[in-house]
């Protein structure tokens, strides 16, 4: 059994006869905070799952920073090029304007 919950926020957690119960919370409509589910965890559990939550979301992180890193690189090479190519029309029309000049 599968149940998804979409959490924008996290509206407390507490510790009740050895069950962790995280409750989380959705923003709906004029950013009003609605309950979206409750995430209970056995309290002898609860290190190893949320170390490993963590490790999951610093490795999503880290791949989330390469990419943009790579994108805002590739943009870089981009421009640049664009840039190059436009200097070397321009030393064209500048080399055809100098052929002209020189045959009057």
């Amino acid at each position: 059994m599968t149940t998804t919950i979409l959490a924008d926020v996290l509206q407390g957690v507490t510790l009740s006869n050895g069950v962790l119960r995280i409750r989380l919370a959705m923003v709906v409509g004029d950013n009003q905070v609605q309950e979206s589910g409750i995430l209970l965890l056995p309290a002898n559990q609860a290190g190893p799952i949320i170390n490993q939550m963590a490790n999951s979301l610093k490795n999503i992180s880290e791949k989330i920073q390469e990419q943009q890193t790579l994108n805002l690189a590739e943009e870089a090479v981009a421009a640049f090029e664009s840039e190059h190519a436009k200097d070397e029309s321009d030393d064209a029309i500048i080399d055809e304007d100098d052929k002209t000049t020189d045959s009057e």
